[in-house]
């Protein structure tokens, strides 16, 4: 099989290789479609850390294509999305406390063990969820996302009527304004310097799409008081610092974006005592992975049309060093470079 093998940030190669057989409670899934997600972008550049060499790609689908000794409840020839987090721990404190995704041990498919950018993955068993028969096999390789943004929706308990920001109108920034909306927020304002991002945004939904410079001026004369929910959904210092400005008293802030681990932020505790602002954190997708297949199942998502770049494994480069115009890559592992398509 071919896979794309990442030896240190910014080393990586398409080698030949031959698939390990799935073991006990594991199965061979013949990949056909894997999303490029920000953590491959950082993992690539140094920026998060990966057990190398590993292949990555942690937003994966395809089709069982061999079964290992002590599997139950699958068969040759089904279609599964793969949930990428593994847990074997159930020892320490976070696991006890029935919080597994934050397991002291947590492990992932395409950060630590090798992953989906490649023709065959070896998965758990336990890792894989059937895809209804209508569900397309793109829309399978975005559960994982979409599940994601799911878990962080819970935390924040949006109630209908609220009015929220989101600040950035990557693939992220797009799901979740569509599920806010989903939730019944009212209105929503969503910034991003890309105007192909802003104008999917208003397509989506979103009320106004504004430059992330105009994004204050614009909150306060929308929402007068601040906004109830601001989102920050791109992971820098700067969209962090803007995000503590814009929620109303009382309000909620959502940090989804993955900051550079380290990295500070400037803030006055007391701006966030005085105004008793909630500041959430959203970690992967506990328990979540299910409801993502039902609502994109449902249709009430539009997925497919923020696919803007579609690669064969040859043709990786372009996905890890994404144009501004780049909404969601998705690498399709048995595809010939030949075959590309926007």
């Amino acid at each position: 099989m071919r896979a794309i093998v990442f030896n240190t940030p910014g080393n990586y190669a398409v080698v030949e290789r031959s698939p390990i057989p799935p073991g006990y409670g594991d199965v061979m899934v013949r990949v056909e479609a894997a999303g490029l997600c920000g953590t491959d972008f950082r993992i690539n550049k140094g920026t998060s850390p990966a057990k190398f060499p590993v292949v990555l790609g942690h937003e994966f689908a395809g089709v069982i294509d061999e079964i290992g000794p002590g599997v139950k409840n699958f068969v040759v020839g089904d279609r599964v999305s793969v949930d990428p987090n593994i847990v074997d721990c159930a020892e320490c404190a976070a696991c006890r406390r029935g919080q597994p995704h934050l397991c002291d041990n947590l492990i992932a498919l395409g950060v630590d063990i090798d992953g989906g950018f490649a023709q065959y993955c070896r998965v758990p068993s336990r890792q894989i969820y059937k895809l209804p028969g209508q569900m397309d096999i793109e829309e399978g390789a975005m559960v994982e996302p979409v599940s994601c943004c799911l878990h962080g929706l819970d935390l924040l308990d949006l109630r209908a009527g609220e009015r929220v920001v989101i600040i950035g109108g990557g693939f992220i920034g797009l799901v979740l304004l569509q599920l806010c909306l989903e939730a019944g927020a009212s209105r929503v304002i969503l910034s991003d310097p890309s105007p192909v991002k802003r104008a999917v945004a208003l397509e989506l939904g979103a009320v106004e799409a504004v430059e992330p410079e105009r994004l204050h001026s614009l909150t306060k004369a929308e929402f007068t008081d601040g906004a109830d929910v601001v989102v920050e959904a791109v992971g820098r210092t700067e969209t962090v610092e803007q995000a503590l400005k814009l929620p109303r008293k009382g309000g909620r802030i959502l940090i989804f974006g993955v900051a550079p681990k380290g990295a500070p932020v400037n803030f006055s505790p007391y701006d966030i005592f005085s105004r008793e602002l909630s500041i959430i954190g959203s970690f992967i997708n506990p328990f979540t992975f299910s409801r993502s297949i039902e609502i994109i199942a449902s249709g009430r998502l539009k997925l497919k049309q923020l696919v803007t770049h579609r690669l064969s494994l040859d043709e990786i480069a372009a996905g890890l060093n994404p144009a501004p115009d780049m909404i969601k890559g998705m690498v399709l592992p048995q595809r010939a470079a030949s075959e590309r398509r926007r």
